[in-house]
């Protein structure tokens, strides 16, 4: 075997190497980067929260009507019990910039009127 045979098998062994640790690498990072979901234990997002009082908006479907077999066939919707979230809050929540508020010695001279 020449030194060209051998570095050719080296590089492309290698190569191969690399290019299926990245693949499973990337796989890896891409399923790790997802963002957690913002659902509560009553299993409707965030969204149907209200913020101030935490009580959740969305509706259930529960059953109110069976055929002889025990197979529910009729449904009617009702509002979720949940009376607060229990989920994730999201970072928008949790750090909040702080209101710009005006320098009290910021006054606007020009619209009151000066005396002459």
């Amino acid at each position: 075997m020449s030194a060209w045979d051998e570095a050719g098998q080296f590089l492309l062994t290698a190569g191969g190497t690399a290019v299926a640790l990245r693949w499973a690498g990337f796989r890896f990072w891409k399923e790790k980067q997802k963002p957690p979901k913002s659902v509560c234990g009553c299993e409707h997002a965030f969204a149907m929260h209200d913020l101030r009082s935490g009580a959740c908006h969305a509706e259930i479907r529960r059953a109110n009507g069976w055929t002889k077999d025990g197979i529910s066939n009729h449904w009617e919707h009702v509002p979720c019990g949940c009376r607060h979230y229990t989920g994730p809050i999201p970072i928008e929540l949790e750090f909040r910039p702080p209101p710009i508020m005006p320098r009290p010695d910021a006054v606007d001279t020009d619209a009151k009127e000066q005396p002459t």
